[in-house]
C-alpha cells in the first residue's frame, strides 16, 4: 500500500485500521512527524518516510492499492500507473478547475482540467469517477473536488 498524503484528515486511517500495511510518504518533515504521532496514538502498522515521491516515486508493479490525496504532480502519474500490480486500485482524489469555495489551491496550475485526471489515468479501468462543479446545491458534496477509484487490468 502506498499512500502520498497532503491536506486534511489521513485517508490511509481505516485502512491500517483494517490491519493492512500501509506506507505514508510526505515531503515534509512536519507532516510526516504528526503522521508519526497519530501512528502511535493509534497502534497502527505504518511506515512513515520523508519522501519526495516526484524524484522517488513508487518501484513499478509493488502496490496493490495506492491512495493520493489533495496532490497534483501531472508528470508522476505513469509511475502512479506503473506502480501498481495487476488488478490493484488507485483512489485518487484532488482539486478540480473551480475554485468554489476557499479549500484547496489558488493557483490553476495546480488544479486538475475538466477530465483530466481520466485522461491522466487512461491506462487503468474506471469504477468510479465524480467531479464536482457549479451544479446543485454548492454547499452539499464535494464541490470542486476530482475523484477517481481506478484498477488496473490484469496481465
Amino acid at each position: 500500500m502506498c499512500i502520498c498524503y497532503r491536506h486534511g484528515d489521513p485517508p490511509w486511517i481505516l485502512l491500517a485500521q483494517q490491519c493492512l500495511r500501509i506506507d505514508a510518504w510526505d515531503l515534509s518533515p512536519v507532516v510526516i512527524t504528526q503522521l508519526q504521532t497519530l501512528v502511535i496514538q493509534q497502534q497502527l502498522n505504518v511506515t512513515t518516510t520523508v519522501r519526495d515521491v516526484v524524484t522517488q516515486p513508487p518501484l513499478a508493479m509493488s502496490y496493490d492499492v495506492i491512495t493520493v490525496s489533495y496532490f497534483l504532480e501531472r508528470a508522476l502519474a505513469p509511475a502512479l500507473m506503473a506502480a501498481l500490480r495487476p488488478g490493484g486500485l488507485l483512489f485518487y482524489q484532488t482539486f478540480g478547475p473551480e475554485r468554489i469555495d476557499d479549500r484547496g489551491p489558488r493557483n490553476p496550475v495546480y488544479r486538475l482540467d475538466v477530465g483530466e485526471l481520466l485522461r491522466l489515468s487512461a491506462d487503468l479501468t474506471p469504477c468510479l469517477y465524480r467531479e464536482e462543479h457549479r451544479g446543485g446545491d454548492l454547499q452539499q458534496g464535494l464541490r470542486g473536488e476530482v475523484m477517481l477509484v481506478g484498477v488496473r487490468p490484469p496481465l
